[in-house]
């Protein structure tokens, strides 16, 4: 797989993995080859990066590289997803996402069980559901703040209690 640019890469694993880094000091050309060609792009600017950051960008790409393949490549796709994106849809991703860091534990975690449970639904059923969903808007019936539905099924449902969800089939 050829990475578009360690710049990306390394955005990505911060935004999805969310790694804690430890420091030391690394010459680049006594990285391990494989950390040397993901981090090609930072050969001639190593000495110059502070510290912090090449041990953040060596930890992220380490991590990437223990990954298995089938799970670097789920990462990866859903990088290109996010990079196909207009600024618009990527700021209400991100607004959602505070949202949702914004809620307490317990309803974060009701969330999470609805959404697995919604992800392990026969796709005929997930899809019914996102359209009987897509009806409640259209009638008013049900605000969504951000708006954000994926093709995937992936739903935001913003600051909504648990009870005022659509989620009928799903207990």
């Amino acid at each position: 797989m050829k990475l578009k640019g360690a710049g990306g890469i390394v955005f990505m694993l911060i935004f999805l993995l969310g790694i804690e880094v430890q420091a030391s000091e690394h010459a680049f050309s006594t990285l391990p080859e494989n950390l040397q060609t993901m981090l090609g792009e930072y050969r001639h600017d190593w000495a110059r990066l502070p510290e912090k950051k090449q041990h953040q960008l060596l930890e992220m790409g380490k991590k990437w590289l223990s990954l298995p393949d089938d799970r670097r490549n789920a990462v990866w796709q859903r990088f290109q997803l996010w990079e196909r994106l207009s600024p618009e849809k990527r700021l209400k991703m991100q607004q959602a996402y505070q949202r949702f860091k914004s809620m307490p534990l317990q309803q974060r975690q009701q969330m999470m069980q609805g959404h697995k449970k919604f992800q392990q639904m026969d796709p005929k059923k997930r899809q019914e559901m996102m359209m009987r969903f897509k009806d409640f808007q259209r009638r008013g019936q049900m605000s969504m703040p951000g708006g954000m539905m994926g093709r995937d099924g992936s739903m935001d449902m913003g600051n909504m209690p648990m009870s005022k969800m659509p989620m009928g089939g799903m207990r």
